[in-house]
């Protein structure tokens, strides 16, 4: 837009309105990372999902046994963990990073020193309204919404290269669903975007050029 001083650039934004991420785990290391700078932070959708996963997988890692859905197919925290490892295992690798890097105890404290997104989450809190320093949430569930400067954070995976069958390097595939969750994170900014951990856009798209034109 000509109209606005609107500017797009990569790596780490130094006061963002907003960051968005792939994972829940990474919303809470990030809302975490803020409140120890004494910043008011806001979560979209709240805290309760990540306050159940925090004590689910405190049990999991005690031993016990875990109903929680993202978990119950976990016998063990060395399961868990092995899984984090593994291609699809990084929608619960940061949560488990903070688990045995703090323990769920630190993490539901945290969670408490949320405060309400908005004067309507306030409301229906029945808390007082403190304008946030900062609103971390997912992608997902950023969806309608909008803030003047907007960091993308580093859990968006760059898929990995492939083989054609002439044995070239090719690069990895975009499912549709990834495509359209990456499209809704970089137009959730009104005046500055941080591709942050999409920057690798560029790198896929020029070997995806390269690929056509052979």
């Amino acid at each position: 837009n000509s109209a606005m001083d609107s500017r797009v650039t990569d790596g780490k934004m130094d006061k963002p309105d907003a960051v968005l991420c792939s994972f829940n785990g990474t919303v809470m290391a990030r809302a975490m990372e803020a409140i120890a700078k004494r910043q008011k932070v806001a979560i979209v959708g709240g805290t309760k999902a990540l306050v159940d996963l925090a004590y689910a997988a405190n049990k999991l890692k005690a031993g016990e046994p875990c109903t929680h859905t993202e978990l119950a197919s976990f016998h063990d925290w060395k399961e868990l963990m092995d899984y984090t490892e593994e291609p699809g295992g990084g929608q619960l690798k940061a949560l488990a990073n903070l688990i045995n890097q703090h323990g769920a105890k630190i993490i539901i404290d945290a969670c408490k020193e949320i405060v309400p997104e908005n004067e309507e989450e306030a409301r229906k809190q029945r808390k007082p309204f403190v304008q946030p320093d900062l609103v971390v949430s997912t992608a997902h569930k950023s969806k309608g919404r909008e803030w003047l400067n907007v960091e993308v954070a580093d859990d968006f995976k760059e898929p990995k290269d492939d083989v054609n069958h002439r044995g070239d390097e090719i690069p990895g595939e975009i499912d549709k669903h990834s495509a359209m969750l990456h499209y809704v994170t970089v137009t959730r900014a009104r005046q500055h975007l941080n591709r942050g951990g999409l920057s690798w856009v560029d790198r896929h798209a020029k070997k995806s050029d390269k690929e056509v034109l052979a």
